[in-house]
């Protein structure tokens, strides 16, 4: 014990014996600000006037400076960033915030404040940072569940008798003991400490900028103009709650508990430091907070569903000439002519898929239906496409999409199919009607921008791949889209997005791209993607020359040719669809292109060879196709200077061989094994009788050219023979022409590999025929067993159903002469159960009489009631809006149903960014009034006839007679939770302006409000909230003669308008079309049943005008 305390006694006493160090008031230092967790290595430079009352420091080169200038009163804080508009690009900017009293502006270190660090010790503390011998210092602060701690590495040099404190290292880690994790840390290296005096022109301001006033002083602007104080005052967190505060009531974000609220409060402060560092580089694009800034890695994944495989996607080639591209216009947006619908958000779900996929179709049928657009449905796909390989909202393909598509004859409308979800749902378009009927789909050349720039402008919008994994698209909000660590590998891309059109800023070319991640995301849900193709892509490796050699044992013609020079090198060779560009190695040698797998299989033999026609490609650079015939290989070397070499070399053997001069010659292949598609032959599977099919008609396909080849090669044959015939019988003069030479050695080559292949394809023909009639023996195997167990399965029930017959027997047993119960038990049953129908009539009739009283009486006049101001204004509002014509005053309504006499109308309408879609029905109903109609839509005892999703109902409070507060439960129906709502009825009569002596008109007005008794989203409903207006107008048709006015001459104008949403559901409106096209019907069918019972009771009901 007494040891141990000596102990600590020296390390205390060592500890305190050494100084904090002491930072000069006047210093300059390069360093670089080092954030893991947003991934940011950010330059700066500093220089601080503490005397002076001023400091500035640059990021990112002199990128952006800031100078925070406290001389004058409250002080100034500038900022000069280059700012681009639409006029002008990178304009240096001059921008200004004043302080105030409560809020100063003071000079901005990037050095710690020393106050309450501990120096460990030197055993604990002494360390070697950068390379430099350092002491360590220690802080450790605790505010509620934070624990920071703060380490600063310094070092001293001396000056004269001084001893300066240089920085070396300042490093912060933040750990949350109620979420158990670090939730920040960050470090500052300091490359350069200077403390000699600094240059007072450091900190004037070029007189050629005018610096502007922005918006007030505050906290809210500290990351523009002053970054580094939250590294060197980590406390000060008030600018980040005001920022988080916003970013939740902007996107009504709802936390579970408060560790929830801390987490993404930390995500969010890494992803706002993460856009402000990038956006001070100023790399010609910007990002900006969005919707996503809370939302973790895994959570952004989500929403990127583009999935890959290897699978042929029976998409058609895509072939163009110059004459194609020499027509396109520079500027094309798809957007101008409406052939692209409005930005969705396709929510946590990973369906991008099928918005590329429905985007790309309705572009399509925009242009095949004569400029009209129609809005096809994305969910339709996510719930029915899984039987072509797609997983609904865990990723999917377009052209699985396009398959499901083609099969069913088209897709369903969104009108009809219903809203999007966001989630994965029952599928129902088999019964509904469908449009956009597809035939093909077709493969734009992958990495071709000539090729997708004339698709989108003939073809319409189309539906691309990239690779959104970067976080810079996360939060991309303005400018031309770059970035360089972007993939692009086919299977790298993992997010489909529509190409709507494309053009060019200062320069730069871009594609315009439209997003599904909501309005909220990039320039109103749409991106600027550069035209860099290959920026990212791997390299092939670089081409090799060889120079060839003599060899023994060839004639002197195959020793000349084998002394040419051969030119040699790996190429990228378009392969096919499902394979696209492979490298193989390709050899020119003798006026012959031949290719290998690798350098290493040429004693193996080439995988083809031929003579040459042509080599250069119109559009791309780096591109050569080479043609003799119907073969075509196509090629890409790595750079321009490389294919030109090849070109050249090409270009060489052409003239030599004869092609110049305009001359054809046959088709030569080197005796290897030949296939036009692929020389490894595919064994089908027994389970893909679709893939069988396919390979069996490329096989086909295959014979038919070698059958052309043979054709061509029987002919040169044939010709030659002819002419040495001819001259054999002297019938040519003696002047004539020897017949040109045939190469008798290379034809029968030719000729023996031509023949071989037909027979190798023919074998491997009858292959597929033999596997497919496998395959239909082992369906039809299956169908045998599904059907023994279908029959085994149906004898099983039949011996239960028996069974059950037994345990509960049939009428004969309960009362025929088998009956087991006594005469006198039968007979008291009977009558107990004829009683219990009679109380259950006689209680039907009380409710229907009003016997029972179901509403609790008034409490207080009625106009003395908290609702009532309410109620009276919103009644003359609605009427007011209901009697407004279809086209008065601009309302916009638009005929979206019609249904005999009954139509339906909508206007498009948003509230605080809520989607309400305001809703109209007109309908007439002969034979009742429109007292009858109103009172049958008011009384609480008739509700229950036409509201048929009504579960329960309460009258909570009667206001008046003619005002009730009404609380319905309705039931649940699947996937949707269970909903309730409260609100107030009220029905009045109305005077009849236009015809004072005839009938009065009569409207019922609903609308929600609260009840404290019974609070919104508690339990496990969900509130809905809605306004609705019931108008009912009765005409009298004057009977002729005089005859008295019966209900035959009575009809009633029904209007029946609705607004409603609910909450959390953004851009779904309760009362959307289908429900309005569900409920009205409903509720005039339940009228036209009380017209009829009512013309049962009275016949000749006499009616009176004011009736």
């Amino acid at each position: 014990m007494w040891l141990q305390g000596l102990v600590c006694a020296a390390a205390f006493f060592t500890a305190s014996a050494i100084d904090l160090p002491v930072w000069s008031d006047v210093y300059s230092v390069k360093g670089v600000i080092f954030i893991p967790y947003a991934e940011l290595a950010e330059p700066f430079s500093t220089w601080y006037d503490g005397p002076n009352k001023q400091s500035r420091i640059d990021y990112y080169g002199d990128m952006v400076k800031t100078y925070q200038l406290g001389k004058d009163g409250s002080g100034t804080s500038l900022k000069i960033a280059p700012v681009t508009t639409e006029e002008e690009v990178n304009i240096r900017t001059c921008l200004q915030v004043n302080g105030s009293q409560e809020q100063p502006i003071r000079p901005q270190t990037v050095l710690p404040e020393l106050k309450g660090f501990e120096y460990l010790g030197k055993l604990l503390s002494d360390e070697v940072i950068e390379g430099i011998q350092t002491q360590k210092w220690n802080l450790t602060t605790t505010v509620g569940e934070k624990e920071n701690k703060y380490f600063l590495w310094v070092t001293f040099k001396e000056d004269g008798d001084q001893k300066i404190a240089v920085p070396v290292r300042y490093e912060m880690r933040g750990f949350n003991s109620l979420l158990g994790s670090h939730y920040d840390h960050y470090f500052l290296r300091y490359d350069e400490f200077d403390i000699s005096p600094i240059d007072s022109e450091i900190f004037s301001i070029d007189t050629s900028l005018k610096c502007q006033g922005f918006p007030g002083p505050g906290d809210k602007h500290i990351y523009t103009f002053n970054p580094m104080a939250e590294f060197i005052k980590p406390e000060t967190t008030g600018h980040l709650e005001f920022e988080f505060n916003k970013f939740t009531k902007k996107h009504r974000r709802i936390y579970t508990n408060q560790n929830e609220r801390l987490l993404r409060m930390e995500i969010f402060r890494q992803n706002v430091r993460f856009i402000h560092s990038h956006n001070r580089k100023n790399v010609g694009f910007s990002l900006s907070v969005n919707h996503l800034a809370d939302k973790t890695e895994t959570e952004l994944k989500a929403l990127r569903g583009k999935t890959y495989s290897k699978e042929y996607n029976e998409g058609l080639p895509f072939p163009y000439t110059s004459e194609d591209f020499s027509n396109l216009p520079d500027q094309w947006d798809w957007r101008l002519y409406g052939a692209v619908t409005p930005v969705k958000d396709q929510s946590v779900c990973g369906s991008c898929w099928s918005f590329g996929t429905i985007g790309t179709v309705e572009g399509a049928f925009f242009l095949k239906n004569g400029g009209h657009l129609v809005r096809l449905s994305q969910q339709a796909l996510i719930d029915c496409s899984w039987g072509f390989g797609n997983n609904g909202c865990d990723g999917g393909e377009d052209f699985r999409a396009y398959q499901w598509i083609k099969k069913h004859g088209g897709i369903p409308t969104e009108e009809d199919y219903g809203p999007y979800l966001g989630q994965d749902g029952y599928c129902h378009a088999d019964k509904l009607p469908k449009v956009a009927k597809l035939s093909s789909w077709t493969n734009v050349t992958t990495n071709d921008e000539n090729a997708l720039r004339l698709a989108i402008f003939k073809h319409g919008p189309i539906s691309v791949a990239i690779d959104a994994s970067q976080r810079t698209f996360s939060f991309y909000s303005n400018g031309v889209y770059f970035e360089e660590k972007c993939h692009n590998k086919v299977d790298e891309l993992d997010h489909a997005v529509l190409a709507v059109g494309y053009g060019s800023i200062n320069g730069n070319h871009y594609w315009l791209v439209k997003n599904s991640w909501s309005n909220y995301w990039g320039n109103d849900g749409y991106v600027l993607i550069a035209v860099k193709i290959g920026a990212a892509a791997e390299k092939p490796p670089q081409t090799k020359f060889h120079e060839g050699s003599m060899a023994d044992g060839h004639s002197s013609e195959d020793s000349d040719a084998e002394n040419q020079t051969e030119f040699a090198g790996i190429l990228s060779k378009w392969t096919n669809y499902i394979h696209g560009w492979q490298d193989r190695y390709i050899v020119l040698k003798s006026g012959t292109l031949s290719y290998y797998r690798s350098e290493h299989e040429r004693g193996y033999g080439c995988r083809g060879a031929l003579s040459l026609t042509k080599a250069p490609h119109e559009f791309d650079e780096c591109r050569f196709d080479v043609a003799v015939n119907d073969c075509v290989w196509y090629l890409r070397a790595d750079s321009v200077e490389i294919k030109q070499g090849w070109l050249e070399a090409l270009e060489s053997c052409r003239v030599e061989s004869g092609y110049a001069t305009g001359s054809e010659t046959s088709l030569k292949r080197h005796d290897s094994s030949v296939s036009l598609q692929s020389n490894n032959h595919s064994t089908a599977s027994g389970s893909s009788f679709k893939k069988g099919s396919r390979t069996l008609r490329e096989k086909l396909a295959e014979i038919d050219t070698y059958r052309d080849i043979l054709s061509q090669q029987i002919d040169t044959l044939q010709k030659y023979f002819d002419s040495c015939v001819e001259l054999d019988l002297g019938k040519e003069s003696q002047s004539k022409e020897s017949p040109p030479a045939v190469d008798f050695k290379g034809e029968s080559i030719t000729f023996k590999t031509t023949t071989a292949a037909v027979i190798d394809t023919l074998s491997h023909c009858s292959e597929l025929v033999v596997q497919r009639e496998e395959s239909w023996r082992k369906r039809l195997d299956r169908e045998k067993e599904r059907r023994k167990h279908c029959e085994v399965l149906a004898q099983k029930y039949f011996e239960q159903l028996q069974k059950s017959r037994t345990v509960h027997p049939g009428p004969d047993l309960e009362e025929g002469p088998h009956s087991v119960l006594a005469d006198d038990e039968f007979y008291d049953a009977v009558e107990s159960g004829l009683d219990k129908m009679e109380e259950e009539q006689e209680l039907r009739e009380k409710l229907k009489t009003g016997q029972i009283p179901i509403t609790p009486p008034p409490t207080s006049p009625a106009i003395q009631h908290r609702l009532w101001p309410e109620v009276d204004r919103l009644v003359k509002q609605q009427v007011a809006m209901a009697r407004m014509g279809i086209g008065e005053c601009g309302t916009g309504w638009q005929l979206f149903a019609e249904d005999g006499e009954m139509k339906m109308y909508r206007r498009e309408e948003e509230v605080d960014g809520m989607v309400v879609d305001p809703l109209k029905a007109v309908h007439v109903v002969k034979g009742i009034t429109g007292h009858e109609v109103c009172d049958y839509f008011f009384n609480p005892k008739y509700r229950y006839d036409w509201e048929t999703t009504l579960e329960h109902m309460t009258v909570l409070e009667t206001i008046s007679d003619d005002t009730l507060v009404f609380l319905q439960t309705h039931k649940r129906i699947w996937p949707a939770s269970q909903r309730d709502v409260v609100f107030w009825s009220h029905m009045r009569k109305l005077p009849n302006d236009q015809d004072r002596d005839g009938p009065d008109i009569w409207t019922v007005v609903n609308n929600s409000t609260e009840s404290p008794e019974h609070p919104a989203n508690v339990g496990k409903c969900v509130r809905i909230y809605l306004t609705v207006c019931l108008l009912c107008q009765t005409r009298v048709h004057p009977p002729k003669d005089g005859a008295p006015i019966t209900r035959n001459n009575v009809s009633c104008k029904i209007t029946y308008c609705s607004v409603g949403n609910e909450p959390g559901r953004l851009g779904t409106s309760i009362s959307a079309e289908g429900g309005v096209q569900a409920r009205v019907p409903k509720i005039l069918k339940a009228l036209h049943l009380i017209r009829d019972q009512s013309n049962k009771e009275q016949t000749a009901d006499v009616l009176t005008p004011k009736s």
